[in-house]
């Protein structure tokens, strides 16, 4: 092969764009793959789309850990269950694959890792509940 051309115009070097830092997002989970901790526990990595057409193509990274009860952070699993209208109470069976589709209010910050600033959903919320107070609705008439 002797090369070829390329035109890089409007391409986005980090091959990704943010959302605005600090605001909310209804989020549809796009993707939710099983995987396991560095600490061995179950955990469900999450690729969260904006259903907001201003955001085509932007997806966030959203990690999801299964803690025993007696560890700090369990509940943190169980408000995502809740959250996404999962079961969530007593010993359930987790089922990742039916959490596609799936959409929540996400409160988005963004983070700095390795140089690069990424998305983070630092808040979860039902979207069926009622919006917190700055949540501006891209739908709303």
């Amino acid at each position: 092969m002797s090369g070829f051309r390329y035109d890089s115009t409007g391409v986005n070097p980090d091959g990704y764009s943010l959302l605005p830092d600090n605001t909310w997002h209804v989020l549809e989970i796009d993707e939710a793959l099983e995987m396991t901790s560095k600490s061995g526990h179950p955990m469900v990595k999450c690729v969260c789309v904006p259903v907001d057409p201003d955001y085509v193509g932007v997806k966030i990274w959203h990690y999801v850990t299964f803690l025993p009860p007696t560890e700090p952070g369990a509940g943190i699993a169980v408000h995502w269950l809740k959250t996404i209208g999962e079961p969530w109470e007593g010993s359930i069976a987790v089922k990742p694959q039916s959490w596609c589709g799936q959409r929540f209010l996400a409160y988005v910050t963004q983070e700095e890792y390795k140089g690069k600033k990424n998305n983070k959903i630092s808040k979860v919320q039902s979207s069926a509940a009622d919006p917190p107070s700055d949540y501006d609705d891209p739908f709303a008439n």
